[in-house]
Parts: C-alpha cells; structure tokens; sequence
C-alpha cells in the first residue's frame, strides 16, 4: 500500500491518483465480504489538473448488482442502473457533483494481483476507460492495492493496455 499523506500538495509531487483513506479502507472490506468471488465498484471523484499534470482524485464508490465467480466479476444491466440511481440520489446531477473516474475490481488470490488479459479487454473496452479514468485492483487475503491507468496511446482497433501508477492515499484536511 502507498503511503498516508494529508496534504495532496505537500510533497511536490503529482501523484496520478489521490484515494481518500475511507474508500480504501471500505473497498478492501468488500472485496473480504465478497470472497471467495471477484468484485467490482466505480470509482467515484473529480479528474483534477496541477500545472501540466493530471490526476484523479477519489472520494467514494458505488456497486450494484454484479455476475461474479471465483475469476470474473461484470456488472449487470441492472447493476448499471443500480449504481447510477445510488449516485444520482446522493449526489445530484448538477455539474459539480463527483462523476465516475474509474473502476474498482477485486483478486482474491492470496498474492500480489495483476490484470488479467480478460480484465484489461474488459475494462479498457467499456465505457470506464474514459479519458484520465484509473483502474485499482485489490487482494484483500495479501492486503495489496494498485492504481492502473491507461498507458500511452489508443491503439489502431482502439486497444489500450494498463500500466500501474504511483498513487497516494490520504485523509481529508481541516478547512
């Protein structure tokens, strides 16, 4: 796991993801209540800019119902709508509010977990893979957690692949 910080700005660096600590912390515990399955969630928070620099920042989650196995989690049609009506009802629909910058899948293997070549088709081939958008991956029996991203450009048939990314997780700061 990376390391806590308080302060996005505090150590000069631009990281590509910011995970607001709650949200790790919750994510992990359904990825454990949903073993010995898969899982999936969206990831929920801004696309922010710093300078020339891009980052998300997350500040919470959303499921809905979901077709998962021991090697596979996809969401429903009816998972979709779920998770929308949830967002919509807590949230609003005005400009400000968070928009979906991502999607969250669980490995519970019991070791350090990759992206499958089903997952990257899977993901990079929805409606997650929006620009800017991040992919995290936990293990929740090794208590890993990953960022991806998208790396380099799209591809002639529109095929990306996904490259890990340094990421930080953090509190909320006083204000």
């Amino acid at each position: 796991m990376t390391p806590l910080v308080d302060d996005l700005s505090g150590s000069g660096t631009v990281y590509r993801a910011y995970v607001l600590r709650r949200v790790v912390q919750e994510l992990f515990r359904f990825a454990d209540e949903s073993r010995p399955c898969e899982c999936i969630a969206v990831l929920v928070g801004w696309r922010c800019q710093h300078a020339d620099q891009r980052y998300v920042k997350v500040v919470d989650w959303a499921t809905g119902e979901a077709e998962c196995s021991r090697v596979r989690a996809e969401f429903t049609e009816r998972g979709v709508s779920q998770y929308t009506t949830f967002l919509r009802e807590r949230y609003g629909d005005g400009e400000s509010r968070p928009r979906i910058v991502g999607i969250f899948h669980s490995h519970p293997f019991g070791h350090e977990p990759f992206f499958s070549s089903l997952d990257e088709r899977t993901f990079l081939g929805t409606i997650y893979s929006a620009q800017g958008n991040v992919f995290a991956l936990c293990d929740p029996l090794s208590r890993y957690f990953k960022v991806f991203a998208i790396a380099g450009p799209w591809g002639e048939r529109g095929v990306a692949a996904l490259e890990e990314v340094a990421w930080v997780e953090y509190e909320p700061t006083g204000g």
